[in-house]
């Protein structure tokens, strides 16, 4: 509660006399008078609050609905209730509402706004319309289904909503039951509903652009919610992040850093922020702004372990070993962090230690194609080559459009002078975008074995085209020491 709402009765009125336009003295004095559940004035002093304000203000039109409700106009203060609940999805708000502002009518602690205020229909609300009670009592009935039996609720939610074509909260419960029940289309379309049925429901706005896979969409979806709720500050994290997914880092950056320090969003924010900047190669940027996450949150493993992993990035590796460490005691269950600590050790030519976190991060998570790849090169290089094209095979199984995969399957099967498959691989990765000199060092590889020399000339030609240095190493090689005197060998590595 206010700091005004403690102070004595008179001395509060004194001073809402003397300032008469401010809100906040006036809502105080709207929660003196439900104290006393003198409900007559402390609705008068709400419509005035209200009258003070421009734009519709969250926190008046609570105080005034509820007011309404106990000075017997349920049926309106219902609805203006439930849509400023639906209209106003801020955490710190409902959960305000629910642990403030509803016990001082009811006495009670609330857990559904919608099930609380409907449970007032008893038989004592005999003055309510019947089409009022009748759709109250029939929603609180599928609502109760909903807890018993998913499918049951659904389908008593559309029959609600067939017969009370009206009832928003009907259909935002329905969009929520079908989320649970992961029939996201039928989601969707119940959200669209509800925005044509409530233009300012931030809360369908901002749920139905968690379900959209088009970036685009996802935004402008959140952006309209935002402007019908601007305090929603998860909103604007996820803002944040689908700005991040469509690459648009610099807008990403300026919603993120719009969330304020006393969020319980905002170590996220940081976190995301971070991931904006390290999109763009800004690592620096990135470790100061997780550096602030983990001081805001020591015992957040995942944090600690992303922290680590740029400090790896920037060079600083006995930092950033310490950090991973201290993550991996706090959670041992994170893949990543045993890829980060696998690539520390390869760092420090630590072959044994490396070996043993990549496997244990490819054991944690089978579909990690990068601890996959760094697992099977460091295999290879321990002189393990079929194991590593085995792992790697199966990382082909998951990603088969992995150009990775399949250029470094082509090098192991190059190295075994298993040629057909290590052309058959190597081409693969070709066609999935790879155009590196590396892999035309590979083509040229596997051409010299099969005595193809056209092709492996024209091949280490393109490779130098890409990375002059390649023409000093290619006569070093000895898989090439065939072509070492060859004519047209001497004019490509000399150009």
């Amino acid at each position: 509660m206010s700091y005004y709402s403690q102070l004595p009765f008179e001395e509060l009125n004194d001073i809402v006399a003397r300032n008469p336009e401010e809100v906040d003295l006036r809502l105080a004095l709207v929660e003196h008078y439900v104290r006393k559940e003198n409900y007559v004035d402390a609705l008068a002093h709400a419509e005035m609050a209200e009258d003070l304000v421009e734009d519709k203000h969250p926190e008046v039109e609570v105080w005034k609905s509820l007011c309404l409700i106990f000075n017997g106009d349920l049926e309106l203060g219902h609805e203006q209730l439930q849509r400023v609940v639906r209209n106003n999805p801020c955490t710190e708000f409902q959960l305000r509402l629910v642990t403030e502002i509803v016990p001082l009518f009811t006495g009670e602690q609330g857990e559904s706004m919608t099930i609380d205020w409907l449970d007032l229909t008893g038989d004592e609300r005999t003055d309510l319309p019947d089409e009022f009670l009748d759709r109250a009592n029939s929603f609180i009935d599928c609502v109760n289904c909903l807890q018993e039996d998913a499918d049951g609720g659904i389908q008593s939610l559309v029959n609600h909503i067939a017969e009370f074509p009206e009832d928003i909260n009907a259909r935002l419960y329905l969009a929520i039951a079908y989320c649970g029940a992961n029939e996201l289309e039928a989601a969707a379309a119940v959200y669209q509903q509800v925005i044509e049925l409530d233009e300012e429901c931030a809360t369908a706005y901002f749920d139905l652009a968690a379900l959209v896979s088009d970036p685009d969409e996802a935004i402008a979806l959140t952006e309209k919610g935002l402007e019908c709720c601007p305090f929603a500050k998860h909103a604007r994290y996820n803002l944040g992040m689908f700005l991040i997914r469509k690459g648009d880092y610099a807008a990403a950056r300026r919603e993120l850093t719009r969330i304020p320090a006393d969020s319980s969003v905002y170590t996220e924010a940081l976190v995301a922020t971070g991931m904006a900047f390290e999109e763009e190669f800004d690592i620096p940027g990135a470790v100061e702004c997780l550096e602030k996450a983990v001081a805001l949150r020591p015992d957040r493993a995942d944090i600690r372990g992303k922290y680590g992993q740029l400090l790896c990035d920037c060079g600083l590796y006995e930092e950033a070993m310490q950090e991973i460490d201290a993550a991996i005691e706090m959670d041992s269950n994170q893949f990543c962090v045993w890829a980060n600590k696998g690539l520390l050790h390869l760092q420090a030519d630590e072959t044994d230690e490396a070996l043993h976190a990549l496997q244990r991060s490819l054991e944690l998570n089978p579909r990690s194609e990068d601890a996959a790849i760094n697992l099977a090169v460091l295999l290879a290089e321990s002189g393990d080559i079929p194991q590593g094209i085995e792992i790697l095979n199966e990382a082909a199984i998951h990603h088969p459009e992995n150009a990775l995969v399949f250029q470094n399957l082509g090098a192991l099967h190059c190295n075994l002078k298993q040629l057909d498959k290590a052309l058959e691989h190597t081409e693969r990765a070709i066609e999935l975008g790879i155009d590196t000199p590396a892999i035309f060092w590979n083509l040229a590889n596997i051409y010299c074995f099969q005595d193809q020399r056209e092709e492996c000339l024209a091949n280490l030609g393109r490779a130098i085209e890409g990375d002059p240095s390649f023409a000093e190493q290619f006569q070093q090689d000895e898989d090439f020491q065939k072509y070492w005197d060859d004519p047209d060998f001497l004019k490509i590595v000399s150009q």
